[in-house]
């Protein structure tokens, strides 16, 4: 982990998780809070997730998105 890493990039995975997220009917405000790009770990995060049934269903959607990525 590199806490001075920046990952331009993982701005635009934001926007296609939103979007894809939208597109299965999650509303941000809603559903969740915020998707953060998290540069030291390079990896998106969905925060405030109020429904566990959201939360599984969440994590599955960004495994589809990202294969090679590690859930955590």
């Amino acid at each position: 982990m590199d806490a001075f890493r920046f990952a331009p990039e993982l701005f635009q995975f934001r926007t296609d998780v939103m979007e894809r997220m939208a597109d299965e009917g999650f509303n941000w405000l809603s559903h969740y809070s915020s998707v953060d790009p998290i540069h030291d770990d390079y990896g998106i995060e969905v925060c405030g997730i109020l429904q566990r049934d959201d939360a599984i269903a969440i994590l599955e959607l960004l495994m589809s998105m990202f294969p090679t990525w590690s859930p955590g």
